[in-house]
This record gives C-alpha cells, structure tokens and sequence, in this order.
C-alpha cells in the first residue's frame, strides 16, 4: 500500500509516520509512506494524479489548505482514498464533496488510524479494478488495468494501449509483465501482452480485440490464450 501524508505541523507528520510503520511491522502489512510539509510540495512532486492508495491530508495548512489540495486531485484521481485530519469540525460537510473516507479530529488516536488502514486495505483487497502506475514526462500517471487493451514492445519502448489513450513507456516488455501481474493478462507474444477481457476473437496466428486492432500469437502461446479466453466467457 502506498500512502502519503500532507501536514505541516512536523510533530503531527512524524507520529503519523511512526503509527503507520508500527501498523505495517505488526500486520506484516508492506506500505510505502512519503510525507509533505505543505500542498504545494506535495503537487510539486506528485503532480495532480497521485501514485498513492491513500492520501492523509491536514486541512488547515499555509497557502491552499488540505481541502483545496484533495478538490485539485480528484479531478484526476477519482479513486484515491482520502482521510482529512483537523483540529476544528468546520470542514466535515466539505469533506462529502471530495468524497473523503475519514474527517477526524486532531489529536489522532493510534487506534483510529489502525483502524482506517485496515479499512483502506479490505477495500483495496476487494478492488477489482487495480492500476499501473507509469511514469511519464517526470509525472506519475495511474492507468486503470480495466482500460488496458493491450501492451505492445517497440524498442527500448512499450506501448500501452487504453480505450483512450495510447501511453509510449521507456521500459520492457516483460519488465511490465512484472508489474501486471494480474490474471486477465496474456503473454500471447514476444511483443505483446493482451487483456482477454478485450479480446473478441482468436485463432492460432492473431486475436482481435475490442479496438479492432489485430495481434500476433506465437504458437507457444496459442494453448494458453484459447483457455484463458474460453474460461473468462464462461465465466470460470
């Protein structure tokens, strides 16, 4: 899991960071935590779509406050979940706007925050629809592993292509195929990795998927895909 936390009392920001990594030690739970001491560190580094699972975020900070912060990223990030730390009750309605999973009150129980990352990570758990997050022109950009119809390799280059958008990464190809380790990805060639919920139709050279755009399949793969294709129809 990856969190970060927004906050500019550093007393605040450390026994945050502490809790979460006792938490991560006694659930044997892996979390990577980044900690910024203001909003605009934290867009600064991160841009407006957030590499994280869970944002912590004081709402009475300097310059744009914690609210201002979290109503900028969801309009990239619909998914992210957010926690709003106060130490008055003034923001709790604005907290629905952004759809905020949390409004506590300052000072935070450390039973609290367990209990919020045990929540956070049932969800996550439970979240069909996962992400790869790339990195591209020095910004993290999260793509939806649903919206992913296929990957191609084209050099030192893959291609990712969406139902949107097409996303060229400067890694390899089976260097990603690490990073979607997921059950609805095929290998089905040296140069390309297909997602057989997009796939509409197969045979022993080639697969067509939902963009219309064709694929090769080696023969060593052909046996895989096939089943993987007929198990995901029927539902298996």
């Amino acid at each position: 899991m990856r969190i970060a936390i927004c906050d500019d009392e550093t007393i605040c920001l450390e026994y945050l960071k502490e809790v979460i990594e006792r938490f991560s030690v006694t659930q044997n739970v892996p979390i990577n935590i980044e900690v910024f001491h203001n909003a605009e560190e934290m867009l600064f580094e991160t841009g407006d779509t957030t590499p994280y699972d869970l944002l912590i975020l004081d709402i009475q900070m300097g310059k744009m406050n914690g609210m201002e912060l979290a109503k900028r990223i969801r309009k990239t990030d619909p998914n992210v979940y957010i926690v709003f730390l106060t130490g008055v009750a003034d923001y709790v309605y604005d907290g629905y706007e952004v759809g905020a999973l949390r409004y506590l009150l300052k000072p935070l129980k450390e039973k609290q925050l367990y209990n919020i990352l045990s929540d956070v990570i049932s969800r996550l758990e439970s979240n069909e629809n996962q992400y790869l997050i790339i990195k591209i022109n020095r910004e993290n950009v999260k793509i939806s592993l649903d919206d992913i119809i296929f990957i191609e390799a084209m050099g030192h280059y893959v291609i990712i292509h969406t139902e949107d958008k097409v996303y060229d990464v400067k890694m390899s190809i089976n260097n990603i195929e690490n990073e979607i380790h997921f059950t609805f990805f095929i290998r089905v060639h040296r140069s390309y990795i297909v997602n057989i919920k997009h796939v509409d139709k197969i045979n022993k050279e080639n697969c067509v998927l939902s963009n219309n755009d064709t694929v090769n399949v080696s023969r060593g793969n052909y046996n895989k895909l096939n089943e993987a294709f007929i198990n995901y129809y029927r539902g298996i």
